[in-house]
């Protein structure tokens, strides 16, 4: 397995998440097949590399400096099949490796909830949901929510922590009977909000 980064750009999580790891810091082909590549996005001709690495049989997950939806898509459009900051924890890069190895993909968080948020315009409008069970700062917390906001941004909003901000969409849940932060978003577009 191999990870094309920048030169002096080398976290000590890659190494403890994947003690066999290559990590490669020049301009050297791929070399592995049948395995996972992993580039960071801001290398040398990173967009080819994922190309080649594609070509020789290879699943390749993107590690971005600065994740954004834009070069989400674009990493996508090539073929990648996984796209994670590059300085995840090591439980997380080994999840993203286990969930790419078994055929699924890996997108993050707060690119999933950015996108389902573009969506809420484009969806039909239904009755208004009753959200009047909620306290204000749990309906502050479900408002940003249903905007795609992750978890840390909704904390950092509204000037809480993020383990506050877990805590009231729990509470959310059991009051308004969701099972998760989808279904909060469409009940939160149900409600007009």
């Amino acid at each position: 397995m191999q990870l094309f980064t920048l030169p002096g750009f080398v976290a000590t999580t890659w190494q403890q998440a994947f003690p066999q790891l290559e990590v490669v810091t020049d301009s050297n082909p791929v070399t592995t097949r049948n395995d996972i590549v992993w580039i960071i996005s801001q290398t040398e001709n990173w967009q080819q590399r994922i190309q080649e690495s594609i070509k020789q049989h290879n699943q390749v997950i993107v590690l971005s400096r600065n994740p954004n939806t834009e070069e989400f898509k674009s990493v996508f459009a090539l073929g990648a099949r996984g796209y994670l900051d590059a300085l995840s924890n090591k439980q997380i890069l080994q999840t993203a490796y286990q969930g790419v190895k078994a055929g699924g993909l890996w997108i993050p968080e707060d690119i999933v909830n950015s996108m389902i948020g573009n969506l809420q315009p484009k969806l039909p409008a239904t009755p208004k949901a009753n959200l009047s069970v909620l306290s204000g700062a749990e309906l502050k917390v479900a408002q940003k929510v249903a905007l795609g906001e992750s978890n840390k941004e909704v904390a950092e909003d509204l000037n809480i922590c993020e383990r506050t901000v877990k805590s009231h969409l729990t509470s959310i849940y059991q009051k308004l009977n969701l099972r998760d932060r989808m279904h909060l978003m469409l009940h939160m577009q149900d409600a007009g909000l």
